[in-house]
């Protein structure tokens, strides 16, 4: 009888910048050529439902903020402040919440 092998996955490093609002948002749009600042009251596909007025479907400026809508392999993503932006070592663009990425990476000093 065979016995079952234990794997684990292998360390990849990745770049990656946390959105901090419009602070940074060009910043990130350098680094992740295919992501755009949505400003808050604005538009936009993303927009979560909450953040419209449900009488004339317009966007309540009070409380739709600013965020990051980035293009990934799995479609458009967005980003709310304190998330992250990260880019693997082939170029593929993911995001990922500010828990999320905290419970999947660490600092590499170097």
């Amino acid at each position: 009888m065979t016995a079952a092998e234990v794997f684990q996955t292998k360390p990849e490093k990745v770049q990656a910048m946390q959105f901090k609002g419009w602070r940074n948002a060009v910043d990130i749009q350098r680094f992740a050529l295919c992501s755009v600042f949505v400003p808050a009251g604005y538009e936009h596909h993303l927009r979560y439902e909450r953040e419209h007025d449900r009488s004339n479907g317009h966007v309540y400026e009070e409380n739709a903020p600013g965020f990051l809508a980035v293009l990934t392999a799995g479609g458009d993503c967005r980003v709310n402040e304190g998330g992250w932006v990260i880019v693997d070592s082939a170029g593929a663009i993911s995001v990922a919440t500010e828990k999320a990425f905290a419970e999947a990476y660490e600092l590499v000093i170097a």
